[in-house]
């Protein structure tokens, strides 16, 4: 059974909204705009860190080296 994701527009009612973490069809990613989530790169500053790991839980995925 395919099912096709509905437009988030204003006329759609709350009972034609796709079901959350289902995705029913390809190239999602050209709908929904992904490329833009980060608007700062991290930096450490090496000469205070004391590698401790506590920025570890806050930290983006895969910004700490």
């Amino acid at each position: 059974m395919s099912h096709l994701a509905k437009d988030m527009t204003p006329s759609v009612t709350w009972k034609e909204i796709t079901p959350g973490c289902n995705i029913f069809e390809g190239g999602t990613s050209q709908v929904v705009e992904t490329g833009d989530w980060r608007t700062i790169k991290p930096v450490i500053d090496w000469a205070k860190c004391k590698q401790c790991l506590l920025c570890a839980p806050v930290c983006p995925d895969m910004s700490i080296p």
